[in-house]
């Protein structure tokens, strides 16, 4: 399995309720993923645009992933730790399920 790695991106970090609550609604550098935890579910309700969304567990393999999910959508994850987005691009790579999710600092 090719693995994804995200070179180009900014990724930040949100562990506060209230950061963790806007996401995307607030406005985000161009071109960063959102690492949210704790984190099970998501909604994408006010989004302008679609996401690329990863859920992964406590050993950070991703064991829900979903491309270009669109405005005014739930979705939830039993079992997951924290979730990735990014806006979706249809030229750009994703994780998939299995994959580990890997933060380098």
């Amino acid at each position: 399995m090719e693995e994804y790695i995200p070179e180009k991106y900014t990724v930040l970090v949100l562990t506060k309720f209230f950061d963790r609550m806007k996401g995307f609604l607030t406005r985000r550098p161009q071109g960063c993923i959102l690492l949210i935890s704790p984190c099970d579910s998501i909604h994408t309700f006010g989004m302008r645009c679609n996401l690329d969304v990863a859920f992964f567990n406590d050993e950070g393999v991703v064991i829900r992933s979903e491309i270009s999910v669109h405005p005014r959508r739930i979705l939830r994850c039993r079992g997951a730790r924290g979730v990735l987005e990014k806006h979706s691009s249809v030229n750009e790579g994703w994780y998939r399920e299995g994959q580990r999710v890997t933060l380098c600092i």
